[in-house]
């Protein structure tokens, strides 16, 4: 088969992200045995701008993957925050190629509105959209005759190669944001992410914090961020909200795969995948406090903790797995095995 993948691959920022949910599902088709075309649609907007300005490169940058598929003519052509990307490109790709199928995936939390309103924008034109929250928060998306679905966060053992169950330990709990000051619902609780800090710093003074982009500090990228995490005993997956169906931004799959002890707030349902010995559950702040503090004087109990975890991710969240999961739901074939995930259509 042949795959158009339209995504950031972050040409722009030096590939700090080169860990992106897009390029691991290149990874996962390519090794399915199909020919994937990455298409970078923000640096293709900038590249077809004078000075390179995004914004002044739309009209090209659509002109342009009309090309590329004109040339390629995909069996699928897959979309992943592609906001560049217009509607009625999408309609032109259909009528140049009327057998081929056409998908968005988002990653980001559908309690955001701006995030509806760019997956909402796509949903008359795309076959399928998969998305990273579970049940019904997503029944809102739903169109006739359309495709909604939940869809993990894939992991790759070729970005995520930490092994921080066997590493050398810099720091005992490693949290990393870029928006500290955002109020956020964590254990039941709105705080932020700088208020959090000061909590943990006043009831744990012997951990070894390091938290990147809190407290007046820069946010981390690239191998420098994932090798912090290796070098963590411990990791915290908060999300903006704790409450949305088996949503987790990325950090959690960073954290899992590269073998860190990972905190999860239990109310994420990440309970129905993960055993108690694979994750650190915990229900509100006090008990995420006191969890901290056992596996800090457990070392030994967090590494093997870790260590499950780990082999649970990966197994679970492998590329393959899930880039064989999204072509099922795309072109509607059953299901060629349990996947341990909803896999229900709403």
């Amino acid at each position: 088969m042949k795959i158009v993948n339209v995504g950031n691959f972050d040409h722009k920022g030096g590939l700090k992200t080169f860990f992106h949910t897009a390029r691991k599902l290149s990874q996962g088709l390519v090794r399915l045995g199909h020919a994937v075309f990455d298409v970078s649609d923000r640096d293709l907007a900038r590249q077809e701008a004078l000075f390179g300005a995004r914004k002044l490169g739309v009209v090209g940058a659509n002109r342009r993957l009309l090309e590329i598929c004109r040339n390629v003519e995909p069996d699928l052509v897959l979309l992943g925050h592609a906001d560049v990307i217009r509607p009625e490109t999408l309609a032109e790709i259909r009528r140049m190629i009327p057998a081929v199928r056409i998908a968005q995936w988002n990653y980001d939390a559908l309690y955001l509105p701006d995030n509806i309103r760019r997956i909402t924008a796509k949903l008359d034109v795309v076959d399928a959209t998969l998305v990273s929250t579970a049940g019904a928060p997503s029944v809102c998306l739903s169109r006739p005759g359309r495709i909604v679905a939940f869809m993990p966060t894939p992991v790759d053992i070729s970005m995520e190669t930490g092994r921080g169950f066997a590493a050398e330990h810099e720091h005992d709990l490693f949290f990393g944001m870029r928006s500290a000051r955002n109020v956020r619902r964590w254990g039941g609780e709105l705080i932020t992410g700088d208020e959090l800090a000061r909590r943990l710093r006043a009831a744990l003074p012997d951990l070894r914090l390091y938290l990147p982009g809190l407290e007046g500090t820069a946010p981390i990228y690239g191998m420098a961020y994932l090798s912090a995490i290796e070098r963590s005993l411990m990791g915290l997956s908060l999300s903006q909200e704790s409450d949305q169906p088996l949503y987790a931004s990325d950090r959690m799959a960073h954290l899992t795969a590269n073998g860190t002890l990972t905190f999860v707030d239990r109310a994420t349902g990440f309970g129905a995948l993960y055993r108690d010995d694979e994750l650190a559950f915990y229900t509100s702040i006090p008990d995420l406090i006191e969890k901290l503090n056992h596996y800090h004087r457990h070392p030994a109990e967090a590494r093997a903790v870790a260590e499950r975890g780990w082999a649970r991710t990966h197994a679970l969240f492998d590329s393959r797995r899930v880039a064989k999961y999204l072509l099922e739901q795309v072109f509607r074939e059953t299901m060629s095995e349990e996947y341990g995930w909803p896999t229900e259509v709403v």
